[in-house]
């Protein structure tokens, strides 16, 4: 009659074990998967994040040597403005020579 009773309880409790065991295996394999899921999307975000930024510097590096383009027309263009006032100049001072009139 005692072998009646120990046998079923303790199968019961080797089962119990066992499947005890392989639950907690899974539960930490599950936990760790939902570490990397969340590692993964962290990732993600921070990588879309690093894009948005090199997009706007790109951008922004763009737009400044666009700026310095344009500048330096302006620069050559004032160059030219006072190289033409320097020949006006010339040129008057010789037509008032001409004329006869003094500086």
């Amino acid at each position: 009659m005692l072998e009646q009773l120990i046998y079923p309880a303790l199968l019961a409790l080797v089962t119990a074990t066992v499947t005890w065991l392989l639950a907690r295996r899974k539960n930490i394999a599950e936990g760790k998967m939902a570490e990397v899921d969340v590692d993964m999307k962290s990732a993600a975000l921070y990588q879309q994040l690093l894009d948005d930024a090199i997009k706007r510097i790109n951008e922004l590096l763009e737009l400044a040597d666009g700026q310095r383009k344009q500048l330096a027309l302006q620069r050559e263009q004032i160059e030219n403005l006072m190289e033409e006032m320097e020949t006006l100049t010339t040129e008057i001072k010789k037509y008032k020579q001409l004329n006869g009139k003094s500086q």
